[in-house]
């Protein structure tokens, strides 16, 4: 399970940095320095593989067609259209477990303070009934 998230964050990490450099683009090599800089092991032999499997996926050398990747280059890759969009799906998703974990801490406020009410409106009604009929 823990290498599952391992796979996501340097996913996200990919993602993000080629976000973030999507005027200029990024070449393997700087895509694995960055995400050694952020605690991904790097020097694992297979991880290493799926990084570029995941680069490949993401990026396009802009200067010939798409026919393999060598991990050996050191040329700019851009970020694919498609790829760009699913980041952007990925943020909008992101952006809405953030807003429902909002809207439930709100309902269960809003549902807390009712049944408050409904206790104090009984509360009430007992201590009228009781002054009336000592």
């Amino acid at each position: 399970m823990a290498n599952k998230n391992k796979e996501k964050d340097y996913i996200k990490l990919l993602h993000q940095y080629a976000f973030e450099h999507i005027s200029e683009g990024t070449s393997f090599p700087e895509i694995i320095s960055h995400l050694s800089s952020c605690g991904v092991k790097t020097d694992d032999v297979h991880l290493k593989q799926s990084i570029a499997r995941a680069f490949s996926q993401t990026f396009v050398d802009s200067s010939r067609p798409v026919i393999g990747f060598n991990i050996n280059d050191t040329g700019k890759h851009y970020m694919l259209v498609d790829a760009y969009f699913r980041y952007l799906e990925y943020l909008e998703l992101e952006e809405s477990r953030k807003n429902a974990e909002s809207a439930k801490v709100i309902s269960i406020i809003a549902i807390g303070l009712t049944l408050l009410a409904l206790i104090a409106s009984v509360i009430i009604g007992i201590l009228q009934i009781n002054q009336i009929n000592p």
